[in-house]
């Protein structure tokens, strides 16, 4: 029987979903190990999550690092903190890729990073504002992120809750995520809860606006057309329409990115026309530029002609 065809799920994971999945393992174990084996006060960990004493003595790297740790108990590791582990990096795993594969490269930096870092402002302000001495670790408000982003995409996929009763997406990750701040409300452990409701917060509005989708709640229908209607202008001042997208018809194309190419002349009309449209600073930088290097070009041309 030949298996050469075969591909294992990790082997056709993308690149840097790999690099995340690395930077994770080797922060949550092989950090802790490190620590405990050299019985540091503070050590490689201490200084990759977030604290308000990093943040105090400049650590602002701390921001970013707690993005790749995993909370680790007070006991140290054991089976049970592994087992939890494995969960989560295999959940991060799949989700992530989910959205990758899905939505694109861009959309799983944007979702992971910026729930990340929502996650970690929010908790900076608390830990700051309060003095708290939380140790704070990032990885599980992320995957709440993905969690909620999974209502937008795959809103009707029944999941097997307990492995047994099969529940729509909606409810079942509505339900885990209610019941994950609870818990955490029970325990006062408030720095969790603020984490938990900034990145699902994120996840919900980025999966909403980014990708024009609306979330099976009828009754957000409403803020959620309000929501992207606003995302979309927001969107479209930082999102400058190019000009080789203008033209169409044009007959020659870049032969490395398959667009067509402007001629200058054509250039030239093309930003004459957006200006009388929409105004003398409407065109971009780039555009700007071009013009410029263009009618320089036309000018050297006219004197050497002797025109």
């Amino acid at each position: 029987m030949n298996y050469s065809g075969y591909a294992s799920p990790f082997a056709i994971t993308p690149k840097p979903i790999k690099v995340i999945l690395f930077l994770i393992l080797l922060q949550s174990i092989v950090f802790n190990i490190f620590d405990r084996v050299w019985n540091l006060s503070i050590g490689l960990t201490g200084l990759t999550a977030m604290s308000s004493w990093g943040l105090k003595h400049g650590l602002i790297f701390q921001v970013l690092t707690n993005m790749f740790l995993y909370p680790l108990p007070y006991g140290g590791l054991s089976f049970t903190y592994l087992l939890f582990f494995a969960l989560n990096l295999y959940l991060i795993w799949k989700l992530s890729s989910l959205v990758y594969h899905q939505q694109g490269k861009g959309s799983f930096f944007a979702l992971f990073f910026g729930s990340g870092i929502a996650a970690s402002l929010a908790v900076a302000a608390c830990l700051l504002t309060f003095d708290s001495h939380t140790i704070y670790a990032g990885l599980m408000p992320i995957i709440y992120a993905f969690l909620t982003s999974w209502i937008i995409l795959f809103p009707d996929i029944e999941i097997l809750l307990f492995m047994t009763l099969p529940v729509k997406a909606r409810w079942a990750i509505t339900l885990i995520l209610g019941s994950t701040i609870l818990i955490e409300l029970s325990n006062r452990n408030f720095t969790y809860v603020i984490a938990y409701m900034a990145s699902a917060a994120f996840g919900y509005l980025f999966a909403v606006g980014h990708w024009k989708r609306h979330s099976p709640f009828i009754t957000l229908r409403g803020l959620e057309t309000t929501w992207i209607t606003l995302y979309s202008r927001v969107e479209g001042v930082f999102r400058r329409n190019r000009p080789t997208q203008v033209q169409p018809e044009t007959k020659i194309y870049d032969f490395r990115s398959g667009k067509p190419i402007m001629r200058d002349e054509e250039f030239i009309n093309w930003c004459l026309d957006k200006m009388a449209r929409d105004g003398k600073n409407s065109l971009s930088l780039a555009a700007r530029l071009k013009l410029w290097i263009i009618t320089r070009k036309l000018q050297l041309k006219n004197k050497l002609h002797g025109r």
